[in-house]
């Protein structure tokens, strides 16, 4: 690639006499490669037809002699063949049986047995060269069968002389060469005349063309022909008058434009200056910004007043106003008192103190409703002077400014800062400590609501704990009254003989001891307003299982039950609808059943959590079911009017599957 770019930087007249002088080699070695091996094909070709000529002159004048084996005309008429060709090297005749075999070469020939001398001579019918023994040198030679009336007599070999064809061969290369040479010397010339004087007007236009780049826009092309550089010439003329035109244009219009940045410039230079101004602004403002934010996250991140101001003092006096001395007060108007808090900013140390005093004391009270500040000069010359005006000036201080702190339009509070001459302040400045004691204001007022939230907060938690152990000793005490019924109950039942009245009393009893069992699950549990319901089922049954006692040898309980907590509210009317089921199922679900039956018997009880807070309790057996015509609005039973009555209370929904085993389903809503 650098080769050829090299190349392409040559001028036009190197280039096109290079590439002609390619072409013309081309052209020539073209010739050369293609009319050589044609020539030398012709010679052979030539040289083929004169040993076919004398093969077959040959075979034609000794056929005779072949045949009557008449040897001595054969030798005489070969050797004068022999003597009398420059081209024939020797002649070979070779009979087919091996029995004759004689060699002619110039004066001298011989009767020696060739048999196999010349392998394949049907490889040499056509001819070629070889190189053969018998004349120690290179020989075209040619082998022809000698057949007469259809019996292969045997072979004829004639060697021809190469030294016409080599002489031949020598004289047609130097002959190429010489024109080849020629040639190229005259293209070559001419190509060199020819390109000289196409590219003559070129390098006039590239000249014209350079003198037009430095600047020189009269040089113009002298080229009068007619051709396409001709024309040229005259579209580069045209184009330099344009060009000459269109540079003094541009030269005004320059002109005209440096006039416009002049006046440009000043523009600029004074609309830098104004920038320069504002940008000092806008980075004291953004240092006012950054001061106040630094401000802002120490009163937020303060705990107490006293810290929310020492905090916000030490920054006013780093960042934005140097005092001596600052002070801030909380007034309290409820009971006409207030808290004074003073700094003492002194070789980079604050000293505090706090004080307390009355409202009155405060001459600034007054105006501070009316406004938002005021600066105090000269108190030394004030004639009537307030108690707090005293005590400043006791402590060496002469001119103050004093910021209200108001918060929602209330005053709740003051910062003083103190200054040896108050002349200096700016507006600026005084807006800027009116906006931090707005941010001091709000946090006072966060401080104080978060206290009183706080002290709020450990009333409600210490009064919560009162009314759990209150609550606790409720249901202890409630459970303990209902063990008591339950005991005299059961005292009651033991001097009873009629076994239905004391069956009353076993159901009444297991009645209280369920609501005993809920009150005792309360005051045990964390949560006194819910249970763990699937633990008290399990209580309950386990109760209820040892009070009864059924004659099946094997009886089991089943449970399917998910962890739910209920309310007293739900609580006890369930515990009592489970009390009155499960007490049906032991007494007379498996009534007629034989104490050995093996048959497994169970009761079944599911507890399980629908959707939307709605769950089921179901009670089933697999016992002797109920009767066909069972209608459970008619039924006369206690236990089951008082079943259908809590279910109602609970706005649950009752169902009954009679057939096969005994199913009493109630869904109901957990949130009632």
């Amino acid at each position: 690639m650098k080769a050829i770019s090299k190349f392409n930087q040559k001028s036009i007249s190197v280039r096109i006499t290079f590439f002609i002088w390619i072409l013309v080699i081309f052209t020539i070695s073209f010739y050369i490669f293609f009319s050589i091996p044609f020539q030398e094909k012709t010679l052979l070709e030539r040289m083929r037809f004169e040993a076919q000529d004398v093969a077959s002159s040959y075979i034609q004048a000794n056929k005779s002699a072949l045949i009557t084996d008449d040897y001595q005309l054969i030798i005489d008429y070969s050797m004068s063949t022999v003597n009398n060709s420059n081209s024939i090297l020797y002649i070979a005749v070779i009979k087919n049986d091996g029995t004759q075999s004689f060699l002619f070469q110039k004066n001298n020939w011989s009767n020696e047995n060739l048999e196999g001398f010349w392998t394949s001579p049907k490889d040499f019918s056509d001819g070629r060269i070889i190189h053969s023994n018998i004349a120690n040198d290179e020989v075209y030679h040619l082998s022809r069968m000698f057949i007469y009336t259809g019996i292969e007599w045997g072979w004829i070999h004639v060697g021809l002389s190469t030294e016409s064809y080599n002489n031949a061969i020598r004289e047609m290369i130097t002959r190429a060469i010489g024109l080849a040479i020629g040639t190229i010397l005259l293209s070559f010339l001419t190509t060199f005349l020819f390109t000289k004087k196409l590219t003559k007007p070129i390098s006039d236009l590239s000249l014209m063309a350079k003198r037009i780049e430095s600047g020189d826009l009269t040089a113009r092309v002298t080229i009068q022909s007619k051709d396409e550089l001709g024309m040229l010439s005259d579209s580069f003329n045209k184009m330099t008058d344009a060009v000459s035109k269109s540079r003094d244009e541009l030269e005004n219009k320059v002109q005209e434009r440096t006039n416009e940045l002049a006046e440009t410039n000043i523009q600029l230079t004074n609309e830098i200056e104004e920038r320069k101004k504002t940008e000092v602004i806008l980075n004291q403002y953004t240092i006012k910004l950054e001061t106040l934010e630094e401000i802002y996250k120490g009163i937020i991140s303060s705990k107490s007043p006293v810290e929310i101001f020492k905090n916000s003092a030490q920054k006013i006096n780093d960042n934005i106003v140097k005092f001596s001395r600052s002070s801030a007060a909380i007034f309290d108007f409820s009971n006409g008192s207030a808290v004074l808090y003073a700094f003492t900013f002194n070789e980079n140390r604050i000293i505090e103190s706090e004080e307390n005093f009355l409202l009155s004391h405060f001459s600034s009270l007054e105006k501070l409703q009316e406004s938002d500040y005021f600066l105090e000069e000269n108190l030394s010359q004030k004639k009537h002077k307030s108690e707090m005006e005293k005590l400043i000036l006791a402590k060496g201080i002469n001119s103050y400014i004093c910021v209200g702190l108001k918060f929602q339009g209330q005053l709740i509070g003051e910062l003083n800062f103190a200054f040896a001459e108050t002349e200096g302040i700016k507006q600026s400045t005084i807006d800027t400590i009116l906006e931090i004691s707005n941010q001091v204001a709000v946090a006072i007022v966060q401080l104080s609501l978060e206290e009183k939230l706080k002290q709020h907060a450990d009333d409600l938690q210490n009064s919560l704990k009162e009314k759990e152990v209150l609550l606790k000793e409720i249901h202890h005490r409630v459970k303990n009254n209902l063990q008591i019924i339950t005991s005299l109950l059961y005292l009651q039942s033991m001097n009873i003989e009629d076994e239905a009245t004391q069956a009353i009393f076993k159901d009444s009893q297991n009645r209280v001891k369920s609501l005993a069992l809920v009150h005792e699950k309360l005051y045990q549990s964390k949560d006194l307003a819910r249970i763990d319901f699937s633990d008290y089922l399990k209580n309950l049954t386990n109760f209820i299982f040892t009070t009864y006692r059924t004659n099946v040898s094997h009886l089991d309980i089943e449970y399917d039950m998910d962890e739910v907590y209920l309310s007293v509210e739900i609580s006890v009317p369930l515990g009592l609808i489970l009390n009155e089921l499960l007490s049906n199922a032991l007494k007379y679900a498996f009534i007629g059943i034989q104490k050995d039956d093996s048959t497994e018997h169970r009761i079944t009880l599911k507890l399980k959590k629908l959707q939307n807070e709605e769950y089921l309790l179901s009670v089933s057996d697999n016992g002797i079911g109920l009767a066909d015509d069972f209608n459970l609005e008619e039924s006369d039973s206690l236990g089951l009017k008082l079943v259908t009555s809590l279910v109602q209370q609970i706005e649950g929904k009752l169902e009954v599957h009679p057939k096969n085993s005994t199913e009493f389903k109630i869904t109901f809503n957990g949130n009632l």
